[in-house]
């Protein structure tokens, strides 16, 4: 099983050492070297803390940023037919490249849904054919999940 630990933003691992008879991790997806280590889970959970918090003081004191572990930033490589598609398709959409590469992620991250999959909302009425009758309105809220093509509707009269 493996566990992930995480403080302050900071990511760690935690792995056992079979002939140390210990548990020992290290940060993730920073360029500087903080490791931490306990002999329980308790313990590793406590020095993983006080290790990030240690590091974050350190920084501090030295008068350096910390190494930050996502800033948002990252590069890709695609191949080049696919990043010209990809620039066809932003000029065509007017959609820039980041937005179309970001929606992709989330709609992968996400098991198939897109951000905003509620693709309707309006408000309808009922218009009385008779002089006596009331006007009838109806909130309606429809959402549509891409990926199993199912709907659902909501309504308030």
């Amino acid at each position: 099983m493996t566990k992930t630990l995480t403080h302050k933003g900071y990511l760690g691992t935690v792995e056992c050492d079979f002939e140390g008879m210990c548990l020992h991790g290290k940060l993730l997806f920073v360029n500087d070297v903080v490791s931490y280590q306990g002999d329980t889970v308790p313990e590793i959970e406590k020095a993983f803390k006080d290790a990030v918090d240690e590091y974050l003081e350190l920084c501090q004191e030295i008068g350096r940023d910390p190494d930050k572990p996502f800033t948002g930033s990252f590069n890709i490589r695609i191949k080049p037919e696919q990043h010209r598609a990809l620039a066809v398709r932003s000029a065509n959409s007017g959609e820039s490249i980041n937005h179309i590469v970001a929606q992709a992620i989330y709609h992968h991250l996400n098991g198939g849904r897109k951000s905003g999959d509620v693709h309707y909302h309006y408000t309808y009425y009922n218009v009385p054919t008779q002089p006596s009758e009331k006007p009838q309105f109806s909130d309606t809220k429809i959402e549509f999940d891409r990926k199993t093509g199912g709907s659902s509707a909501s309504a308030k009269l």
